[in-house]
């Protein structure tokens, strides 16, 4: 949640009058410390009086306040020098050396935060500019019940990971993750207060301490003033989710604060609309059985309001938990029986490909199945941030089974859900979330009328190019195919290089059901096992599919051209909607091959077969000279790049494959299954090939095309932005393409791309404001963002005089598709360490000498750090061979910096909680 300025014009009158009263009681405290050497106190002058008199009643101290020593009435009624005693208590307790971790700190510190640093694929640090809190912003930290206010200090990269230094409420420099903040508000502290407070708690100085001081006091201000609105709000939210659930009892249904402030406007003169949002905020997300706050909550300011049908079930089997009614004790005599009879089968049925088993099961009634519902939903990924109602209950259910030893998480439900039939053995995990429950309903659902079509605007106006090679590249298993490319050479030595775009929104304009969906996706996210398609495929792969109508079939088009010298510099540019006629699909590979280079797109560590064979297709003479002549343009873009001094990094990523999709499921309430679908471990070097990084460099020219036309235009647009990495890198000679082990070292925290309605610098790919900056264009099939700049780009082909999407509008687009392409992003992340992991200790099992497994050549990847639960030293460690990060643990702290070359080898995988890979030294 981040709020601008003029959201806090009323609280920062009474922060200015705090801050005044602070200063003054410095200037008092400064006098009192130049003579306390004598061992005499001057006596107090008459506006010395009136200072202290003043700081009581406007201040009253709402820290020690909140401890029960002193009152606004014990304070009145306080002497001079009691007064003076409690503010030199305060000094004397921030100035304190070596003080122990505050309760609080303690507290928090104990609960798990949602950090990718956890996750065994590995990230490369990144500081998110979209939403970052700058320093002086005040903060909301979050987890779980634990809740601390602070402002921000300043961020620093700490041994790979990005942290935050916040100066809390009781004085206390915490360092903590980017995802611990829940709320936001920018320029709460001045910067002036900031500059004297250093970034540690050890000796702090009497300047550090009254600086800190200050902060407590405008923070406490602050919190008084959002307790009053809590108050406020209080009986407002107690009735909200009536109003604002979905009337399908079984669909989730979201609120924004801003809509609720709207309707419940903050009362006059008792607060404004900034105080106001945090008490909804913390109201809400106070109430988890009816409000669920959304990934991106700190940007969105969303919750999710959960289906009624799911309320209701909670409460229902939360009694039975509670009452051990005969609902829960019938049914937990019948898992027993299917768990005995699953094991048994599972122990004797030989290693082959997924089969249902014909066993009989006992019969479920409704209870049974409002249980199964319940942990069901219990494994469902849940905030860090937010107390989670299914966590006290859940556990009792499986506890009272007596088979499951260990400690009842989420994975070990998840486990009983698939031993007693309810989920598949090879049901993904992940996208049991919130957020994909929320967004990932099937688009298939939604059918496209011939007879609602769209009378394409542009049809008179389509350029036809004819007989002009279109050479459509992407890898053997791709799916929707976005984008091909031509190249037409001109005699002054000067060439066109065109990119030509699928053009979805031919058919569709913004309100139609498929381009709604397609709004809530955000984009197409493909899983190991099943692609989830942002526009339904029956209308995708019939119709827009570059290449789907055949070799001569001819298909519309928005192409972007680019006309470059001999030096790839561009001298002009030019929008199209077009016809293509001329198609040619072809593989990286299969391009790679007629160039003789050697084609690698994944690595198979364990020896699996390729599920997608690179084959050899014959190029005709004409073929091998566009393709020869676009590697050319590419290249000339790299090397202007790379004299730009830019940089491309990257980590590998494990790419577990199910060759053999869809797997199978069901749709009886149990079944049991023997058998298990073969899976294949791969490894994406991420470094692009020769043919990758010809196409690549083909779509970042339409996309430069694409923002001078959206600039030249005055048309606001998602220009994306990129500033500039920290750190540098230490290998100057690798620069352009940095190989994982010289980002460890060189500690770098990138800066991910995020939308500007404007044009913005992007520094990775050397685009800037001053050259029309840059727009993706080239992925509408897959990517929403790319539809919305399809329909802003046509509507000014026609010459509309002003944009169809005005600037507010696409600030939204900007917000919304940036927070549901991260969470995407990161769901793909999730769901390739978590099979990889399983891959990794299936084959412990059957094949634990496997010489994979020893002798792996592995990278530091942060600095070792006590744990003290297994009181041991514990090192994330990089394995770029598998793509993925294992924990190594000593008794002994280990001499390694950032980036030091080990030898391991993997002894163990765990899925408790978040899947590890354990390591011990490999001498």
């Amino acid at each position: 949640m981040q709020y601008s300025k003029n959201g806090l014009r009323n609280f920062n009158t009474t922060k200015t009058k705090a801050i005044c009263c602070i200063s003054k009681r410095a200037a008092y405290k400064s006098t009192v410390a130049k003579t306390s050497s004598s061992g005499l106190r001057p006596a107090p002058t008459v506006e010395q009086v009136k200072e202290l008199e003043h700081i009581g009643r406007q201040l009253v101290d709402a820290t020690v306040a909140r401890r029960k020593k002193h009152t606004l009435k014990t304070w009145e009624k306080a002497t001079l020098d009691e007064k003076r005693n409690i503010l030199d208590k305060e000094m004397q307790e921030l100035a304190r050396p070596n003080k122990p971790k505050s309760q609080e700190r303690l507290d928090f510190e104990s609960l798990e935060g949602t950090s990718d640093y956890t996750s065994i694929t590995p990230v490369i640090p990144t500081i998110d500019d979209s939403n970052r809190p700058r320093p002086g912003a005040f903060v909301e930290l979050r987890r779980n019940t634990v809740v601390v206010h602070g402002v921000v200090l300043n961020e620093q990269l700490q041994g790979n990971a990005v942290k935050v230094n916040v100066i809390t409420q009781k004085g206390e420099i915490w360092s903590n993750n980017p995802d611990d903040i829940m709320v936001s508000i920018p320029d709460f502290t001045p910067e002036h207060i900031l500059e004297q407070i250093s970034a540690s708690d050890d000796a702090v100085e009497a300047q550090d301490a009254m600086a800190r001081l200050k902060v407590i006091k405008q923070l406490d201000v602050f919190e008084q003033q959002i307790t009053i609105m809590t108050n406020y709000y209080s009986p407002i939210v107690s009735k909200l989710y009536d109003k604002v659930r979905s009337q399908n009892p079984t669909q989730w249904a979201r609120l924004s604060l801003h809509k609720i402030l709207t309707s419940h406007p903050p009362p006059l003169g008792r607060g404004d609309e900034t105080t106001a949002a945090i008490a909804l905020h913390k109201l809400l997300i106070q109430d988890p059985l009816y409000f669920v706050a959304t990934e991106v909550h700190r940007s969105s300011l969303e919750f999710s309001a959960r289906p009624l049908a799911e309320v209701e079930n909670i409460k229902r089997v939360t009694q039975w938990i509670r009452g051990n009614s005969a609902e829960i004790t019938d049914f937990i005599r019948k898992a027993k029986t299917i768990i005995t009879l699953s094991r048994d089968i599972r122990d004797k049925a030989p290693q082959g490909p997924p089969t249902p088993d014909s066993s009989s099961l006992p019969t479920l009634n409704e209870s049974d199945r409002c249980i199964i519902d319940f942990l069901r939903s219990a494994t469902r990924k849940h905030s860090a941030h937010q107390t989670n109602p299914y966590e006290s209950f859940a556990p009792t259910i499986i506890k009272r089974l007596g088979i499951y030893k260990k400690d009842i998480t989420g994975d070990v439900i998840f486990r009983f859900l698939q031993d007693i039939g309810a989920l598949e053995p090879w049901h993904d995990m992940i996208l049991l979330t919130e957020e994909q429950a929320i967004a990932l309903g099937s688009t298939e659902n939604i059918v496209f009328n011939d007879q609602e079509k769209l009378v394409d605007e542009h049809d008179s106006q389509r350029h036809d190019w004819g007989q002009l090679p279109v050479y459509i590249i992407d890898a053997a298993d791709a799916e929707e195919l976005d984008d091909g490319i031509s190249i037409e050479k001109l005699n002054d030595g000067t060439s066109w290089l065109h990119v030509h775009v699928a053009d979805p929104t031919s058919n569709l304009d913004r309100k139609s059901p498929i381009a709604l969906a397609a709004a809530t996706r955000g984009c197409s996210m493909y899983g190991p096992q099943k692609t989830f398609p942002m526009l339904p495929n029956s209308y995708t792969m019939t119709q827009h599919s570059l290449g789907s109508l055949g070799q001569d079939g001819a298909q519309k088009v928005l192409t972007f051209s680019a006309l470059l010298d001999q030096h790839g510099h561009i001298l002009g540019h030019k929008v199209r909607a077009g016809i293509i006629r001329k198609v040619h699909v072809i593989t990286y590979s299969a391009v790679e091959n007629a160039w003789g280079e050697l084609s690698r797109d994944l690595d198979w560590p364990f020896g699996d077969d390729p599920p997608f064979m690179p084959e050899s297709t014959a190029l005709s003479p004409k073929a091998m000279a566009d393709l020869d002549g676009l590697r050319q343009l590419g290249s000339l873009q790299q090397g202007r790049r790379a004299g730009l001094g830019r940089m491309i990094w990257t980590m590998p990523l494990p790419k577990v494959v199910f060759p053999d999709r869809p797997v199978p499921s069901s749709t009886a309430d149990l079944q049991l299954w023997t058998g298990f679908p073969r899976i294949l471990y791969g490894v994406e070097r991420r470094e692009l090939s020769p043919a990758r990084a010809m196409v690549a460099e083909a779509m970042i020219l339409a996309g430069q095309v694409a923002g001078r036309f959206c600039t030249e235009n005055g048309l606001p647009g998602l220009f994306r932005t990129a500033g500039k990495p920290l750190g540098d890198p230490v290998d100057s000679a690798s620069r352009g393409n940095l190989s994982a082990e010289i980002v460890m070292r060189s500690n770098i925290a990138s800066r991910p791309a995020y939308y500007s309605i404007t044009p913005s610098e992007h520094w990775q790919l050397g685009v800037g404001p001053e050259t029309g900056g840059y727009v993706r264009v080239t992925s509408p099939l897959r990517r929403f963002a790319d539809m919305v700049m399809h329909w802003q780009i046509k509507a000014a082909l026609l010459g509309r005089k002003s944009p169809t999407i005005s600037s507010d509008e696409m600030q939204k687009y900007a917000a919304r598709l940036h927070e549901r392409e991260s969470v995407v992003k990161s769901v793909y992340r999730s769901q390739q360490g978590y099979w990889a992991a399983m891959y990794i200790q299936r084959r412990l099992e059957h094949r634990p000498d496997d010489p994979v497994f020893s002798n792996l050549e592995g990278y530091t990847f942060n600095t070792p750090e006590f744990d003290t639960f297994s009181r041991l030293y514990t090192t994330a460690i990089l394995l770029p061979g598998l793509a993925i990060k294992g924990w190594l643990s000593t008794t002994q702290k280990p001499s390694w910096d950032i980036g030091e070359k080990v030898k391991v080898r993997i002894t163990e995988v765990t899925m408790v909680g978040k899947a590890k890979i354990r390591l011990q030294l490999d001498d």
